[in-house]
């Protein structure tokens, strides 16, 4: 569905906003609530139906809730005092009062509009290149290179005893420690605060002053402060976090912890990493990061898989292969974490896909058999129902890997990577609007999405003829991670079938600098097109970028 509203639109298949046919930058709940609202925009929409529509149930406090109402009137030029779009009925909840046209998108009126958008140039239906103008995501602070930005205040010591300082010192400490392992997070720790300067207990239980955030974010070039505070009583202690929104004052996410005094480093790694990956889904993975840190107890398997994933995903063969190892190592330490046993899976498929196993059929039997070891532990795990589907159609199973895409999709409606996953396996089986529709959301959905993300979204957009827009998703692709080896194939096909063979064949020379082994062939023997005539359309450009027709005889 289309929602036209002054100068914005609305759309619900690209699940994006437009204003004047450019995009704008929005956070996957701001989105998804101001969806929630235009749907409903003939009546209020209670707090209750925006809990479950935009958190999935999940009880949320009512300043998180009005801190995206307030994201939501900024996306739309609206605010609080003149509340032109978004009215707040006190008590009740929130009712779009902006009179929408609604269209459907098949109607010529919805593709007069669509046509308005294309007109507008490849960085209106794509944001690329510079790591704060995303796709998903409002401008991120960044510390470099598609980095979020945080800065961590030192936790209060809200106990009596102020020897109890300890625990929430070794409690911050680890969350450092732990945040400066997580890929693109650049970590400012420890910092003074200034309702405390010398760090010492404070009693004040209310959190810092906003504007004193405000200014520490302006001052370090941060968007998000971490602020938490640890509490002591009889044998329990309670940890309270929350994250702010430096620019704002808004808070972004907050959660209390209620813990048994027990061990006390077991109850430390306990709760780090349960921070830790509450972080990574507001500021780099989504709900990603949950897959992956469920299922086990060890502190140093879920390390071992956070340093897994982060190689794996490169694609590159040194990086998968270390990353296979540090899998294996989180196997070795828990046997029955199902997110180690995905990363194996994912290691295999990947060495089959890159062309540099030396038994295809070996590697691909191999990622098959762990990813199924991961959903015997874990049959809910949405991820790796995703890694199966692309194992399965990258064994030229596609009804089986549709189906089990499908599932993905169903498990995990909200999740990057599975979504991701189910994408790729549309793509395969030539179904470019599904595909395509996922891989917007995948990306919409993880903070900081990863390179291959777009490289995905830019060979869709390849086999739709959408070629502007395919050149800048794979130079934002390059613009991540330049060594990423697909994207300069899509690259190498666009510009062949553009009539340019200098673009292509430079595009052509960059994979053989990265892949010197590549050739024509064993690209056709990896990619598991349903639809010969794509692959032919990707032989053909490749051989205009010079790649040659077969790997060179080593020896």
């Amino acid at each position: 569905m289309i929602y036209r509203f002054e100068d914005f639109e609305l759309n619900t298949k690209l699940q994006e906003l437009f204003r004047n046919g450019v995009p704008v930058q929005m956070q996957p709940q701001v989105y998804a609530l101001l969806e929630l609202l235009l749907s409903h925009h003939d009546r209020v929409v209670s707090k209750d139906e925006i809990n479950a529509g935009v958190w999935n149930g999940r009880i949320v406090s009512e300043a998180v809730v009005n801190s995206r109402i307030r994201s939501v009137r900024l996306a739309v030029s609206d605010n609080g005092k003149e509340q032109r779009l978004i009215k707040t009925m006190h008590n009740r909840g929130f009712r779009f009062v902006g009179n929408p046209v609604v269209i459907n998108p098949d109607s010529a009126d919805a593709r007069d509009g669509l046509q308005t958008i294309g007109k507008t140039g490849p960085s209106a239906s794509l944001a690329v290149s510079a790591p704060d103008h995303r796709l998903d995501a409002e401008p991120l602070k960044t510390g470099g290179g598609g980095h979020a930005a945080i800065a961590i205040l030192p936790f209060k010591n809200m106990s009596d005893d102020p020897e109890h300082s300890f625990f929430a010192d070794g409690i911050c400490e680890d969350i450092i420690t732990a945040l400066t392992k997580v890929p693109r997070l650049f970590v400012i720790g420890r910092l003074a605060r200034a309702d405390d300067p010398e760090g010492q207990a404070a009693t004040d239980s209310n959190g810092p002053d906003l504007s004193d955030i405000q200014a520490l974010g302006r001052e370090l070039d941060v968007q998000h402060v971490l602020d938490g505070s640890v509490r002591r009583f009889n044998d329990r202690f309670r940890i309270s976090v929350q994250l702010i929104d430096a620019i704002t004052g808004d808070h972004v996410w907050a959660e209390k912890y209620d813990r048994e005094m027990r061990d006390i480093f077991e109850l430390q790694d306990e709760m780090t990493r349960e921070i830790i990956t509450a972080l990574q889904v507001q500021l780099t993975d989504g709900d990603d990061a949950r897959l992956w840190s469920e299922g086990t107890n060890s502190y140093e398997a879920w390390e071992a898989v956070l340093k897994a994933r982060e190689l794996c995903l490169t694609h590159r063969q040194a990086n998968v292969l270390e990353g296979r190892q540090h899998a294996q190592r989180a196997v070795e330490l828990d046997s029955r974490y199902a997110g180690a046993w995905s990363w194996i899976g994912y290691s295999w498929w990947s060495e089959a896909l890159g062309g540099w196993s030396g038994n295809q059929t070996f590697a691909l039997n191999a990622a098959r058999e762990a990813a199924q070891q991961g959903l015997e532990i874990d049959p809910e795990n949405a991820g790796i129902v995703g890694l199966l589907s692309l194992i399965l159609v990258s064994l030229r199973q596609f009804e089986e890997a549709d189906r089990m895409a499908n599932q993905a999709i169903e498990k995990g409606p909200n999740n990057n990577y599975a979504l991701g996953c189910a994408g790729a396996v549309k793509m395969y089986r030539n179904d470019l609007d599904t595909a395509e529709i996922l891989l917007r959301k995948a990306m919409r959905m993880a903070p900081l999405y990863k390179a291959g993300n777009p490289e995905v979204l830019g060979a869709i957009l390849l086999f739709q003829r959408r070629y502007e827009e395919a050149i800048a998703a794979a130079h934002e692709c390059l613009g991540l991670d330049p060594e990423y080896f697909f994207a300069h194939c899509t690259l190498a096909v666009i510009h062949a079938e553009l009539g340019q063979p200098d673009k292509s064949r430079e595009a052509g020379r960059n994979i053989l600098r990265i892949n010197p082994d590549f050739a024509v062939q064993t690209f056709a023997m990896r990619q598991p097109f349903e639809h010969p005539e794509m692959l032919n359309r990707c032989l053909s450009g490749l051989r205009v970028a010079g790649i040659p027709e077969n790997a060179p005889i080593s020896g």
